[in-house]
């Protein structure tokens, strides 16, 4: 059942980039949590991708993979951006991209890890 393994990261991945065709001034309300909802949806998005790749979250490489797989899809969001009226790229929405993947990857790997612990 891979499809329930690659989905939910092949949905987050859809849902950001629909989000992103979404014209900057229909998001006003979005001013001051910027950085926030980045640092979420892309750690969830890292926490799906290593769940994608290593569902027990028990090899590092694979998390290490994980985080710069969604690391590099919040670069291509910011590209895309630059094609959306209104949006522009933001180096600081890359890092919060970044850190919310690395801690999206983390969480997921910790609690896999005491999962492992209580069984």
């Amino acid at each position: 059942m891979k499809a329930l393994r690659y989905g939910p990261a092949a949905l987050l991945s859809l849902t950001i980039f629909v989000l992103s065709s979404i014209p900057g001034h229909k998001l006003g309300w979005v001013f001051g949590w910027d950085k926030a909802l980045h640092a979420i949806e892309y750690g969830t998005l890292g926490a799906a991708y290593l769940r994608a790749l290593d569902p027990a979250a028990t090899r590092a490489r694979l998390a290490g993979i994980a985080w710069v797989l969604a690391a590099l899809f919040g670069v291509s969001d910011e590209i895309h951006q630059l094609f959306t009226p209104g949006r522009s790229a933001d180096v600081r929405d890359v890092i919060a991209d970044a850190i919310g993947a690395a801690l999206g990857v983390l969480a997921y790997r910790a609690v896999c890890a005491r999962r492992r612990e209580l069984r």
